[in-house]
């Protein structure tokens, strides 16, 4: 039988298991991220309508520099795509809730209008 040192032990090497960091390394900003493609709709506090498309993404984790210009590790969940000029592809609903690969400029989300964790301007699919 284990005493309240072993038992102490024991808790300790579980807990370091379940809390372990998921990534041993991140990605550059400049890698494509892999994710499923789709609208979200969002309402913007003053009461406005907004649509966006995004990647949802699992298992991701970026080096990205930050607003404050520092290099930060980020594992966004939402990728929120914003295509050059405004101008999304006509295809994009073929593509919707597919799995895509999209390379583009990253920024932190900073204002409400923002629908993801992190912003891909200039997106490009990979895969199209």
């Amino acid at each position: 039988m284990l005493g309240a040192g072993g038992v102490m032990k024991y808790f300790t090497v579980a807990l370091a298991l379940f809390t372990a960091p998921a990534f041993a390394t991140c990605q550059s900003a400049d890698a494509p991220i892999t994710g499923r493609l789709v609208q979200i709709k969002a309402r913007h506090p003053a009461g406005e309508q907004i649509e966006g498309w995004a990647l949802l993404t699992s298992d991701v984790c970026i080096s990205m520099e930050t607003m404050d210009g520092e290099i930060a590790d980020i594992a966004p969940r939402i990728v929120h795509l914003v295509f050059a000029d405004g101008k999304q592809p006509r295809n994009l609903w073929k593509l919707a809730e597919d799995e895509v690969t999209a390379r583009g400029n990253l920024m932190e989300a900073h204002t409400v209008w923002h629908l993801g964790d992190i912003l891909m301007f200039d997106t490009a699919f990979e895969n199209d």
